[in-house]
Order: C-alpha cells, then sequence, then structure tokens
C-alpha cells in the first residue's frame, strides 16, 4: 500500500501555473555545530539510524583527505542489535584501509549471550576517547535513540577525564560542560 503524507500529497495535487507559488518557510540552526577544520578529531557514537549523519561526517572527511587536506582522527563507535543493521560495513571498512577513519568500534547487542553496547565499547577504548576529546581537542557527536543513552555516553566521557587523565570527577565534569557549550559536544537525540 502506498503512503502519501500530507503535505508531499498537497504539494503533488497542487496546480501551480506559470510562475509557481509562493510558500513560506524556515531553516532552522542545526543542534549540531561542525568543526571549523579538518583537522579537529571526531568521536562519532551513532545508534541504529543515528549513523547517518555520522556517515555524512565521514563522507565529507574522505573527500577532504582524498583531496589532499590534513585531516584529524576519526573515531567511530556504533551500535545496533545485530550486524545486519551495519548497512554500511564495507563502506566505513574501506575508509578505514584508507585511513581517514582511524577507529570502529561495533556494539552489537543482540548477537552474542551478554548485551553489549556502545558504553561498553567506550570503556573499552577509554584512553583512545581521553586523548581525542581533551587532549587533542576533539569534538564528540552523539546520534541516536535518547532515554538513557545520551546520559550513559556523556559518564563514559567523564570517566575516561578521570580514570585516564588522573582529573578529579568536577573537573571532568566542568570539562563536558564546557565542551557543550563551545559546541564540541553535540547530542542529536529522539
Amino acid at each position: 500500500r502506498q503512503r502519501v503524507g500530507q503535505c508531499t500529497r498537497w504539494l503533488q495535487e497542487l496546480d501551480v501555473n506559470g510562475d509557481g507559488i509562493r510558500l513560506p518557510a524556515k531553516v532552522h540552526k542545526a543542534a549540531v555545530v561542525m568543526p571549523e577544520t579538518h583537522e579537529t578529531p571526531m568521536l562519532m557514537v551513532g545508534l541504529g539510524t543515528g549513523i547517518a549523519p555520522m556517515r555524512a561526517f565521514i563522507e565529507e572527511r574522505v573527500a577532504a583527505f582524498r583531496d589532499g587536506e590534513k585531516c584529524g582522527p576519526m573515531a567511530l563507535f556504533f551500535g545496533a542489535r545485530n550486524r545486519i543493521e551495519y548497512s554500511y560495513e564495507d563502506e566505513f571498512s574501506a575508509y578505514h584501509e584508507e585511513g581517514p577513519l582511524t577507529t570502529i568500534s561495533l556494539a552489537l547487542s543482540r548477537e552474542q549471550k551478554e548485551k553489549i553496547y556502545v558504553t561498553h565499547r567506550l570503556k573499552e577504548h577509554q584512553q583512545l576517547v581521553y586523548d581525542l576529546i581533551h587532549e587533542q581537542k576533539g569534538n564528540l557527536y552523539l546520534c541516536g535513540p535518547g532515554g538513557n543513552v545520551p546520559g550513559q555516553v556523556r559518564k563514559s566521557v567523564v570517566d575516561s577525564i578521570v580514570e585516564c587523565g588522573g582529573h578529579s570527577p568536577e573537573y571532568a565534569e566542568k570539562y563536558v560542560m564546557d565542551m557543550q557549550i563551545n559546541g564540541r559536544y553535540n547530542v542529536e537525540a529522539w
């Protein structure tokens, strides 16, 4: 059965003569702030369909890399129930082999007896998280379902700053808060 949305049906059935029709529209500022340069390290956490914007980030940086631009490291942490949901596996593997996508870590929660989530993978790669976010002043991007995930990812980042950097929890919380204020910690959750 074919489904058509209200607006698309209205546009399709609209009788436009001659000069067309004026439609008012508004563009809202994006919730995600991209780095000013491709040299900024990127830590990306994509869950399920939240991988789509990460793919765009990766493709942009791959194009810059191929054009000879200096590009910072990019780490992708992807979470899904099973491997079939990892739509871009071949593409991302090729980018990893080529070089621009420096780290790929999968959390496929239903492919083994114990459930594994992106927060487990962030913990496993705690030193990398600390290096990219704190030492190299990279940006974090989280996209996917809301619920507990944004808070759990934030805790993983704070923990990496405390455990790998030897900083106080107060310092780590303030550091992440400053990242948010300065557009370096980006969350798009629904």
